[in-house]
């Protein structure tokens, strides 16, 4: 082989080796930029994107364990996500939730994690020998960071993850429509014509004649070494005189508070000083 020859082997070789380099170094960028593209930087899981492909791909290189059932699922909605956000802010939310589900990965068993359909619905893979009482130790670990906890269900995997993923949280919301379902059997919405009705208990209310409601009453306006309650102070005739009053105490005084202050919150009421 003759210098020249030599030479230009050596070149060619060279300019390969760096063309591989190149293509090797853009590859990885592109797995990086995919990757973050499949994460929910908020929450530090997999987000919708994510589980679609990621999820798919994590089930199909354990369909050993999947088919023979060492494998299930955890779905969960974030209960009071909303209420939070307006509370203390979505940054403060984003945080509790990013340090919730932190601490929920490191527990034995917990394999993959990520959001699903919205920003209050996760979903993980367990290992099925950690699923004894896990629904439960979710929910304490949500209420630790400000949550109201979570309604959570375990389910077989069968399928893809994102079937398997909405088969489970179809349980879930079963779970979410009969605590509403608990709820409107003792407060009551009842629409007539332009009027509105609300009933608590054995009590029906027409809402067009409330004056004002005190969320923070004593049982007895005179003396204040009384138990608390709501009291709703009621239009005579249209006016503002002589107002009677209805005091509810208990469960029903619960109820209302959470009815009140979510209509005051619709409404775009806000505490002064906020």
């Amino acid at each position: 082989m003759n210098q020249v020859s030599c030479v230009v082997e050596k070149t060619a070789s060279y300019q390969v080796n760096q063309l591989l380099t190149s293509l090797l170094q853009e590859n990885k960028l592109l797995r990086e930029k995919l990757e973050k593209a499949y994460t929910n930087s908020n929450f530090g899981c997999y987000n919708r994107a994510g589980a679609e492909v990621r999820g798919n791909e994590f089930l199909q290189h354990n369909r050993r364990r999947a088919a023979s059932g060492q494998l299930v699922m955890v779905c969960c909605d974030v209960i009071g996500m909303g209420k939070r956000n307006n509370d203390v802010g979505e940054e403060a939310v984003n945080k509790a939730i990013a340090t919730a589900l932190a601490e929920i990965r490191q527990w034995r068993g917990v394999e993959f994690i990520s959001q699903l359909n919205s920003g209050d619905e996760f979903v993980f893979v367990v290992d099925k020998v950690d699923v004894e009482g896990i629904v439960p130790r979710m929910d304490a670990v949500f209420r630790c960071h400000g949550f109201e906890g979570i309604y959570g269900a375990v389910v077989r995997i069968t399928g893809c993850y994102i079937t398997s993923a909405n088969n489970g949280m179809d349980e879930v919301y079963k779970q979410k429509n009969k605590a509403v379902c608990r709820w409107k059997d003792q407060l009551i919405l009842y629409k007539n014509r332009s009027e509105i009705m609300l009933r608590i208990g054995d009590v029906v209310i027409n809402l067009n004649a409330i004056a004002y409601v005190d969320l923070e009453a004593n049982s007895n306006s005179v003396t204040k070494d009384n138990e608390k309650g709501v009291r709703i102070y009621l239009l005579s005739n249209g006016s503002t005189s002589n107002l009677a009053s209805l005091f509810f105490q208990g469960d029903d005084a619960h109820r209302l508070q959470k009815y009140f202050l979510k209509v005051g919150e619709l409404c775009g009421y806000m505490e002064q000083g906020e």
